[in-house]
């Protein structure tokens, strides 16, 4: 754990989770690989696009994710929690921008971009 702190950068952070909706579970759980595959693609590139917007940040950020597979209650429940630098790399990599809202991007924002990429890869994946 020390190591990690030393790969922290000195700026506040952002913890956002991306769940798949119950309905989904049956899918996920005879299917992990695959989708587990298009969680991860559509939480990274949700954030990365919505970072890139000027309307809300402007920037290249990094991110780091865990997959977790069960709930608290011990139900299969597939999630990623993210944590997120709260700013990023300006576009073209010369400074950094700070977040100045007290989150990262708006929830329903990075709802709606998550839901559609992660049902757009999943139909891919199984045309």
């Amino acid at each position: 754990m020390e190591n990690r702190k030393l790969d922290l950068l000195p700026v506040k952070y952002f913890h956002i989770v991306f769940t798949l909706p119950e309905e989904i579970n049956a899918i996920a759980l005879s299917n992990q690989n695959e989708v587990y595959k298009i969680l991860f693609k559509a939480a990274s590139e949700t954030l990365a696009e919505l970072a890139g917007d000027r309307k809300y940040l402007g920037t290249q950020i990094g991110v780091t994710a865990l997959l977790h597979t069960w709930g608290q209650n011990l139900m299969f429940h597939p999630h990623i929690h993210c944590i997120v630098p709260a700013g990023g790399l300006s576009l073209d990599g010369l400074k950094w921008i700070n977040s100045k809202k007290k989150f990262f991007i708006p929830v329903r924002v990075m709802s709606r971009k998550f839901r559609g990429k992660f049902l757009a890869y999943l139909q891919q994946s199984y045309y």
